[in-house]
């Protein structure tokens, strides 16, 4: 991790910093718990851009007036690559290899075993969300006025290509089911805006001290047009881009009083009232926003 600060003359001040995980997994394994798992049936889980970071410029510009704004990025992409690589077609040609040729995924549901290969491919995912914000705030002896706007986007894109496209199922040994997959996938969610416009004052009269807010909030998303390579069981696959999932607007007041019933700072009264939206976030925890699930 890096943290760096540094000042701009003595009213300007700028702070930045980077925090980059390097999050190893190996023998990993997606076969339910309790089963015995084959070294060869592992695959490894490995950050390719795995951080966090974060650039804040602070102004004050007089004793009363005061300017921030800053812009971060953050981004959790890994893969899962199996051991036995070789036997799994790539992503990038969406090529085929001979079934003869692939060590398929097995897994004894008698025996509780998971054996010859990873059963979940390789996999691919690149969530990132950027985020920008500023605001502006005026202070005197009685306001304490502040204005500012937070904006993020972002996408959430993943791949993955099983062996074979399926996992074979045996019973002490003996063959009985196989679970085929719709493998070469490749699916994208965009956050195109999670925005917030706010204004508020707080406003001290005698012993009664008032904050008065409003935000308008904007949460709009979409899937981009995209398509999958043929696997073994499914052709080819194309889907156009689907706008508005979701396009949400609203605007909450906040109100809230409070009074100094002796002056002395000891016994207050307060009330307050206001609307707050619910976050909706897409499952993956990344994103403060509700991204659609792609088709693909």
């Amino acid at each position: 991790m890096v943290r760096l600060t540094t000042r701009l003359g003595e009213k300007h001040k700028v702070a930045g910093y980077v925090d980059r995980i390097r999050k190893f997994r190996g023998h990993e394994n997606s076969a339910p718990a309790g089963y015995a798992i084959a070294g060869e049936a592992t695959d490894i889980r490995a950050p390719k851009q795995y951080y966090t970071s974060e650039i804040k410029y602070t102004g004050t510009i007089t004793s009363k007036f005061l300017v921030e704004a800053g812009f971060a990025i953050n981004n959790e992409s890994y893969d899962l690559t199996p051991l036995n690589l070789a036997s799994v077609p790539q992503l990038e040609n969406g090529g085929q290899t001979p079934t003869n040729a692939l060590f398929i995924p097995k897994r004894d549901v008698t025996l509780q075993t998971s054996f010859d290969q990873y059963d979940g491919g390789i996999y691919y995912r690149e969530p990132i969300r950027k985020t920008f914000v500023t605001s502006a705030s005026y202070v005197t002896g009685s306001h304490n006025i502040k204005l500012g706007w937070q904006y993020g986007f972002g996408y959430f894109w993943r791949q993955r290509r099983m062996a074979a496209d399926a996992v074979q199922l045996y019973r002490s040994g003996v063959a009985s089911q196989v679970i085929i997959y719709n493998t070469p996938q490749s699916s994208q969610s965009d956050m195109n805006a999670d925005e917030g416009i706010y204004l508020q004052d707080q406003w001290t009269l005698g012993r009664l001290t008032a904050n008065l807010a409003v935000r308008m909030d904007l949460m709009k998303a979409s899937v981009p047009a995209q398509s999958a390579p043929a696997g073994t069981w499914l052709g080819a696959r194309q889907y156009d881009a689907v706008d508005n999932l979701p396009n949400w607007k609203d605007i909450g007041p906040r109100v809230g009083v409070s009074y100094d019933v002796f002056g002395n700072g000891k016994t207050a009264i307060k009330l307050n009232t206001g609307k707050y939206l619910e976050a909706a976030v897409n499952g993956n925890g990344n994103y403060s926003a509700l991204l659609p699930t792609s088709r693909i």
